[in-house]
């Protein structure tokens, strides 16, 4: 059971395999993405409702089907996440609690927020080039 804070995210992930070194690097990802998805997630959801029904009376017949897709995805950076806690149980199991703090999130938002506006603003003075050079150019071939 991960702890709960109000200024930190905690995921934990569990793996067990033959190498010891490969079953903590997997638990530590499974944690990482733990995390990753209570930061940012993306959810998509189909659910499909179909009935039918045919016939009168005694010998109506009914059909009905229902199909419910979800996938998940999460993409986020966690720079500066750390790893807390390892333990290894009786079996074998690897068990990792990593932490991501509020702070290095909002850095991270603010970062991503900055990058993006750098490069709207770098878009925007290039259209701003092409606009004179276009103009330059119908100088050049004027009378």
């Amino acid at each position: 059971n991960p702890p709960t804070a109000e200024d930190a995210f905690y995921g934990v992930g569990t793996a067990k395999k033959q190498n010891p070194s490969l079953a903590k690097k997997t638990a530590t990802a499974r944690a990482r993405d733990e995390i990753a998805q209570a930061v940012n997630v993306k959810v998509s959801t189909m659910l499909k409702d179909f009935m039918q029904e045919s016939g009168v009376g005694d010998n109506a017949q009914a059909l009905e089907f229902t199909e419910s897709v979800s996938k998940q995805v999460a993409s986020q950076a966690l720079a500066g996440s750390t790893i807390l806690k390892t333990e290894v149980g009786k079996d074998g199991t690897f068990y990792v609690l990593v932490s991501y703090s509020l702070a290095n999130a909002i850095d991270a938002s603010i970062n991503e927020a900055k990058k993006e506006e750098v490069l709207y603003n770098e878009f925007k003075a290039r259209q701003g080039f092409d606009a004179l050079e276009k103009e330059l150019g119908k100088l050049d071939t004027a009378p």
